[in-house]
């Protein structure tokens, strides 16, 4: 039987939630708070990322950690896809306006992005 933990981030002071056993993807649906996440307007999908699962919405553009999976490996990749990584709406410094993968971008601070090939762009959030 396959077990999720629940993400709760180290800021927050409380014991992290007991792991809950699951024996079908459709279980794992089922549990409260991936149940809760999946009715969130924009939600698109859930994505896993080696052992953890990931909601998924808005096109990919807005993401959450949901938890992690003790044996990812017997979920069906069919049921659950592979996260592809984050996505950013961006402004290049040429005033292109493009999608970026997680691949392209080094890191991110307030609306600056660094991309991996040496220029930086703007982060459009929202498209504003």
């Amino acid at each position: 039987m396959n077990s999720f933990r629940q993400h709760v981030p180290n800021c927050i002071d409380m014991d992290q939630p007991p792991d809950v056993k699951f024996g079908t993807v459709e279980q794992l649906l089922e549990i409260d708070v991936i149940k809760r996440f999946s009715q969130i307007e924009g939600h698109d999908h859930f994505a896993l990322k080696h052992h953890t699962l990931m909601q998924v919405s808005d096109d990919g553009f807005h993401w959450w950690v949901m938890g992690y999976i003790k044996c990812p490996e017997d979920i069906d990749p069919t049921t659950i896809p592979e996260w592809e990584g984050p996505k950013y709406q961006a402004e290049l410094e040429d005033g292109t306006q493009t999608v970026l993968s997680g691949k392209e971008v080094s890191y991110s601070r307030g609306d600056m992005l660094s991309l991996t090939n040496g220029q930086t762009a703007r982060w459009v959030r929202n498209g504003v």
